[in-house]
C-alpha cells in the first residue's frame, strides 16, 4: 500500500482508532463469541474458532460436505464449479473480483442455519492452489448487498450492509482479512437505513466505499490498512442525493464519484473528485447532464490509467429514455453530454468499462425496434472515431428477454459481458477491439440468476463469471448454490 496515514487527517479528520493491518488467517483455536474474533475459513463453534469444514454445530456443513461439495478445489478453469458450501441453505447475490496474477475473491449471502438470516461468505481462488475453503466473513446476520473490489496487486475490500449499516473488511494479496468493522459511524438517531453501497480500489491497496442514507451520499476510505472517518460526498443540503458510484484511478490517488441529485422536480447526474494525497475536493459537485427537464437514473463510472473518466446513465426526456454519457479528460475536464443508445424504445441498466488507452465499452438493456422483449446492447467508444460511439449492436438473442447484464474490461481491452437470457440461461460475450463477439451459453436451466463478471487486469485468463443456480439431485436439498467458471 502506497499512501501514508497522514493524508487522512487533512482529508477526512481522524482515523477510527489505530490502523488495522490486513492479516492472514489466524490458526484455529482462538476463543470467540458468535464469530467475533474468527476469520474467513473459520466459524465459532463452542466458543472456539475452528475451520468451517470441521464444524457441524447449528447445522453448518463445510465445503467438503455433501455429494458434490469439495469439487471446487480440483475443478479446472472452464468448468461450472459450485463454490458455495452444500449446506441445504440457498446462496444468493454473488460478486467477484480478480487481480493481475489471477487471484480471485468472491462473496455472497447465505444463512448459517435455517432461519439464522443471511451472513456474508467469501471464498478465494489461487492459480497454483485452486479454491480455498469457503468461510463466513460477517460477524452477524441480517446482511445484504455484498460488494468486492480488488486492486491489481491483490489488496482489496469486501463491503456490505448489515442491520441497515455499512460494514467492511480489508483483505491482502494472500486473501487474509482484517477484522470486519462497522465503517459507517456517527449515525444520528432515527436515521434511515443505508442503501446502494458501492466499492472501488486502486493498485496499491487504497479502497473507497460509498453509500446512500437519508437522501445524502457518504463515503469512507482505507489507506495503509486504516479506515478514516465518514465524510459526505453530496454538498447541497436542499437537494436529495441517491444512487452513488465510485471509481479510483489505478495509481494517482484520484477518486471520482457520480450520483443522482434532485434539486427541484427533476433528477440530474452530478460528479465530484478528490485525491487521496493532496486532500480536499477539486470543486463542488458538478452537473454533467445537459437537458434541464430530464430525469436520470442509474449512473455508472469508470476511470482509466490515463486519468480519463466516463459516466453513463439512463435519461428520460421528451417521452424517450436513452443511455447518455459524459467524459472527463485531465486536460479539458468534463465535456458535453451525448447519447449512446439509439432506437425508439426505452433503454436502461447501463454499465461502462474502460481500457488503458482511452477506449471504453458500454452495455445496456433495450427492446430492439419492433421487438417486445429487451435485449442486451453494446457500443464501443474511441476518441479517434468520426463519432465517439460505434453503432449499437445487440449481443443477446432477439426474442427472449435478457436482463442482469454486467461488464468487465481489462487495460488491454480484453474482457466480457455476462447476462441472463430467457430466465433460463447465463450467457457470456467476450470483448475484442471495443466490440463484443458471439455469445456462448455458460449454463442452461431453470432458476439461474444474479450473474457477475471480472476481468484480470493483466489481460490474461479471459473473464471469471459467477452466478446462482441449482444442482439437480444433489445432497444440498435443492438449495441454490453459487457457481464459477472462466471463459476465454
Amino acid at each position: 500500500m502506497r499512501f501514508g496515514g497522514s493524508f487522512l487527517v487533512a482529508l477526512l479528520a481522524a482515523l477510527i482508532g489505530a490502523s488495522t493491518a490486513c492479516r492472514k488467517f489466524e490458526k484455529p483455536g482462538t476463543s470467540c463469541i458468535n464469530n467475533s474474533g474468527c476469520f474467513s475459513g473459520e466459524v465459532c463453534c463452542g466458543n472456539v474458532c475452528i475451520a468451517l469444514s470441521k464444524c457441524s454445530d447449528g447445522g453448518v456443513v463445510g465445503s467438503d460436505g455433501g455429494s458434490d461439495a469439495g469439487d471446487a478445489g480440483d475443478a479446472g478453469a472452464g468448468t461450472n464449479t459450485p463454490i458455495s458450501p452444500a449446506t441445504g441453505l440457498p446462496a444468493t447475490s454473488p460478486t467477484i473480483a480478480v487481480d493481475r496474477t489471477g487471484r480471485v475473491m468472491t462473496a455472497w449471502l447465505q444463512e448459517l442455519s435455517q432461519g439464522s438470516g443471511d451472513y456474508v461468505w467469501t471464498r478465494r481462488y489461487l492459480p497454483d492452489a485452486g479454491w480455498l475453503d469457503a468461510g463466513v466473513l460477517s460477524l452477524a446476520a441480517n446482511c445484504a448487498s455484498p460488494q468486492v473490489a480488488v486492486g491489481a496487486d491483490g489488496f482489496g475490500v469486501v463491503a456490505w450492509i448489515q442491520s441497515s449499516r455499512i460494514n467492511a473488511a480489508l483483505f491482502d494479496a494472500d486473501g487474509g482479512f482484517s477484522n470486519p468493522l462497522l465503517i459507517e459511524t456517527s449515525v444520528p438517531n432515527g436515521a434511515d437505513a443505508s442503501t446502494n453501497v458501492r466499492v472501488g480500489a486502486d493498485r496499491y491497496g487504497s479502497v473507497a466505499v460509498v453509500w446512500e442514507r437519508d437522501a445524502r451520499i457518504y463515503w469512507n476510505v482505507a489507506v495503509d490498512g486504516g479506515w478514516a472517518t465518514v465524510a459526505e460526498v453530496s454538498d447541497d443540503a436542499d437537494a436529495s442525493a441517491t444512487f452513488p458510484v465510485v471509481a479510483l484511478h489505478p495509481t494517482s490517488g484520484d477518486v471520482f464519484f457520480a450520483f443522482v441529485r434532485q434539486p427541484l422536480a427533476t433528477r440530474s447526474v452530478f460528479v465530484r473528485k478528490t485525491n487521496l494525497t493532496t486532500s480536499g475536493w477539486s470543486s463542488n459537485a458538478l452537473r454533467i447532464d445537459s437537458e434541464p427537464n430530464a430525469n436520470v437514473n442509474g449512473p455508472r463510472i469508470a476511470v482509466d490509467g490515463l486519468g480519463n473518466a466516463i459516466v453513463v446513465w439512463e435519461q428520460e426526456s421528451v417521452g424517450s429514455t436513452r443511455i447518455w454519457y459524459n467524459r472527463y479528460t485531465p486536460d479539458a475536464g468534463w465535456g458535453d453530454a451525448g447519447t449512446v443508445s439509439t432506437g425508439t424504445t426505452a433503454a436502461s441498466a447501463a454499465e461502462i468499462g474502460v481500457d488503458g488507452d482511452g477506449g471504453a465499452v458500454a452495455i445496456w438493456r433495450q427492446p430492439p425496434d419492433g421487438v417486445f422483449q429487451p435485449a442486451i446492447f453494446t457500443s464501443g467508444f474511441n476518441a479517434a472515431f468520426g463519432v465517439p460511439w460505434s453503432t449499437a449492436k445487440a449481443v443477446s438473442d432477439l426474442g427472449p428477454s435478457s436482463d442482469g447484464a454486467h461488464l468487465a474490461l481489462a487495460p488491454n481491452g480484453s474482457g466480457g459481458v455476462v447476462w441472463r437470457e430467457d430466465g433460463t440461461k447465463i450467457r457470456v460475450g467476450l470483448v475484442v477491439g471495443l466490440g463484443v463477439g458471439s455469445a456462448t451459453t455458460v449454463v442452461s436451466g431453470g432458476g439461474v440468476d444474479a450473474p457477475a463478471v471480472a476481468a484480470n487486469p493483466s489481460g490474461l485468463d479471459g473473464v471469471h463469471v459467477v452466478w446462482a443456480g441449482y444442482i439437480a439431485g444433489s445432497a444440498d436439498g435443492g438449495a441454490k448454490r453459487i457457481f464459477w467458471t472462466t471463459k476465454k
